[in-house]
């Protein structure tokens, strides 16, 4: 392969990585945000993070706490053996990155209304 088509390649694969990151965030100014809170890939609560709550999330090796707050959220206790989810501190609609508490199997991420 020529450097000419190497170039092409790495800014076509470059392009369609940050149209990923983009598509996979909501874009609508229309639609109140959801987040999910998903045990084994299937949702077991949802929440708009605009309205103040806790709630209690039983998972695979106990339970864990998410308090919302003005449009974040955070896990605040947690039962498993190093506690990563809770030291991953507070999240927004504009974070990329999910929480994840493995021992739990649980994941809060941001999904489309």
């Amino acid at each position: 392969m020529k450097k000419k088509e190497l170039y092409i390649v790495i800014g076509i694969a470059v392009v369609a990585l940050i149209a990923i990151i983009f598509l996979k965030r909501p874009v609508s100014n229309n639609h109140q945000p959801v987040v999910a809170i998903k045990h084994k890939d299937q949702i077991v609560q949802t929440f708009n993070p605009n309205e103040n709550a806790i709630y209690h999330i039983k998972g695979s090796y106990g339970t864990l706490d998410v308090e919302v707050q003005d449009g974040s959220w955070r896990v605040i206790n947690e039962e498993c053996p190093n506690h990563i989810c809770h030291k991953m501190g507070w999240k927004t609609v504009e974070d990329i990155d999910l929480i994840i508490c493995l021992p739990n199997e649980i994941v809060i991420e941001v999904i489309e209304q």
